[in-house]
């Protein structure tokens, strides 16, 4: 078979993905445009100051970043060297040699790119080894570090057992120039240059003017590098909308900061008509000086229309979404490529999410394998991504779940209520909770007799006779032997009651001394009020009332 051979171009494409990822003055500086020719250099110079990199395209694709991240934490790991299993949660230096766990070194470093870029590669190494014992090289294991698409300069790739293998690749990197204090002073390109070769892996390194600098076998069957790829950078249909979302915003604050000041016109012969500031008579008016004036015409101040702006900001409003929603379908396009993401088809925006988790889960899968091959080791580590992600807000789920109790208050079947929380279930924990505890969630609405009614209205059918007490301590999530304490509890509680209550008589008003349940009616306690108050039971003739407060 023809090996099949890749370039990554440097074009103006990759630099626009790239200044959108870094934002702040380098985009503006770079994607600012004068409004013409006539805009002088110092105006442009003062608006380019002013002007904010609207970092809106930015902000969505960091969105995304961030739903898939908060993910990773689910990830399961099993199986590996111990040495592995330590780099990966981060000790012995980490994965990067940068104490960074393998989660971290993923969701920052490697997704970031991803998505911004559309493709990131990680290079698998093992340090050489520079002491003379064990115990000097007792730490020593593989690590990985990322080189960005514009580092990756070119590859072949082949069949190879019915998969595709690289068989050559060509990186670039950057390594620091030390003075004789060991401390850097710059920077200079060197070159990686590997071979599939009989041997193992061939390493051939470059130096700046393509001098060979080292050259070595590396004992290991593969290249170990992945390329992590999805189609397109997030970016690739919203790029020119930042910039123009830029310009736009750089002209509005122009205009408000340069005419938010009214200015005085009035009324004179056009045949001698003048700027008052060019006039030869001028006066000094402003917003604290007035000028006389004679005659019935009155000079006045004036402001331009605010429309210009109106019309613009509304103009800016629609780009937003237009960024929100291309971002939304190329992520959604990235599921149709996936043969593994076909279960989630339906669920456009989610599936394209988990698509990109299967992306990143195979990519693991592969660094792990190179890792075990460094080590000599055929214990390979299994990793397992969540299967679901999501986009929405707190916010957004407990709307949706607010609708779902609404549709299920109107549902006559028990079985179509149960369905409906088994959904508003999924919505709220889908993402959030392990796979084992919300199976727990939804058996337990399964074997529930609640099918979410509320607290009121349980209380409510208790007290109209509808519901046991049994029934409604199952509804509230209590044990079914509760009503029966309880009943002893408030039997006891009244007993209590009325010996507190209760003097050398029999109690004949139950109600007012707090054993409501003793009475006939719940109006005796506001009888008896009335009833001490009554002038005419009193030998004093005076009505028993608090009187005003003193101050």
């Amino acid at each position: 078979m023809i090996p099949i051979y890749y370039t990554l171009n440097q074009d103006d494409e990759l630099s626009l993905f790239r200044n959108i990822k870094h934002g702040g003055d380098s985009f503006v500086q770079r994607y600012l445009e004068r409004f013409s020719e006539r805009e002088s250099d110092l105006s442009f110079d003062l608006r380019k100051k002013l002007t904010p990199s609207a970092a809106f395209a930015k902000r969505e694709v960091v969105k995304v970043q961030n739903a898939i991240y908060q993910r990773l934490v689910d990830i399961v790991r099993v199986g590996g060297s111990e040495s592995y299993q330590q780099v990966v949660a981060g000790e012995s230096g980490g994965i990067d040699l940068d104490n960074s766990s393998m989660s971290h070194f993923i969701g920052q470093d490697v997704l970031s790119e991803l998505l911004f870029l559309g493709k990131v590669g990680v290079l698998v190494d093992m340090p050489k080894s520079l002491g003379t014992s064990v115990a000097d090289t007792a730490n020593d294991h593989p690590y990985c570090y990322v080189y960005t698409r514009e580092q990756i300069l070119n590859w072949t790739q082949d069949q190879v057992n019915n998969r595709k293998t690289l068989t050559a690749l060509r990186l670039s990197e950057y390594v620091p120039i030390l003075d004789e204090f060991g401390l850097p002073t710059g920077d200079e390109i060197r070159y990686r240059v590997y071979n599939k070769v009989e041997e193992g892996v061939r390493l051939r390194i470059f130096d700046k003017d393509s001098k060979l600098v080292e050259d070595y076998i590396l004992d290991i069957p593969e290249i170990p590098f992945i390329l992590f790829e999805i189609p397109d950078s997030l970016l690739h249909e919203t790029g020119k909308y930042q910039i123009a979302l830029m310009n736009m915003e750089s002209s509005d604050i122009s205009y408000s900061l340069k005419a938010n000041t009214p200015f005085l016109v009035k009324k004179a012969d056009i045949s001698s008509s003048n700027h008052l500031k060019g006039s030869d008579d001028g006066v000094e008016v402003g917003n604290i000086q007035g000028m006389e004036y004679s005659g019935d015409t009155q000079p006045d101040f004036i402001h331009p229309s605010s429309e210009p702006m109106k019309a613009s900001i509304a103009k800016q409003e629609q780009i937003k979404e237009s960024i929100q929603q291309l971002i939304s379908s190329s992520i959604s396009s990235i599921a149709q490529r996936s043969v593994q993401s076909k279960e989630f088809d339906e669920r456009g925006l989610e599936s394209g999410l988990s698509a990109i988790g299967e992306i990143l889960e195979h990519g693991e899968r592969k660094i792990a394998t190179f890792y075990s091959g460094f080590e000599g080791s055929e214990n390979i580590a299994t990793v397992n991504y969540p299967d679901k992600y999501s986009l929405k807000s707190d916010e957004d789920r407990i709307n949706e779940v607010k609708l779902l109790q609404e549709q299920k208050d109107e549902m006559p079947s028990l079985k179509g209520k149960k369905a409906l929380c088994k959904m508003a279930a999924h919505t709220l924990f889908d993402t959030k909770l392990p796979v084992d505890d919300l199976k727990i969630i939804i058996s337990e609405i399964e074997e529930s007799n609640n099918t979410g009614a509320s607290s009121k209205n349980i209380i409510s059918d208790v007290e109209s006779g509808i519901l046991g007490h049994e029934t409604a301590a199952l509804m509230r999530g209590y044990d079914k032997e509760e009503p029966v304490k309880a009943a002893i509890e408030h039997a006891d509680r009244l007993a209590r009651i009325e010996e507190a209550q209760t003097r050398a008589r029999e109690n004949t008003n139950a109600a007012a001394r707090g054993i409501g349940d003793k009475a006939p009616d719940s109006q005796g306690a506001i009888l008896e009020k009335q009833q001490s108050q009554d002038p005419n039971l009193n030998q004093d003739g005076k009505t028993l009332v608090r009187g005003e407060g003193k101050e």
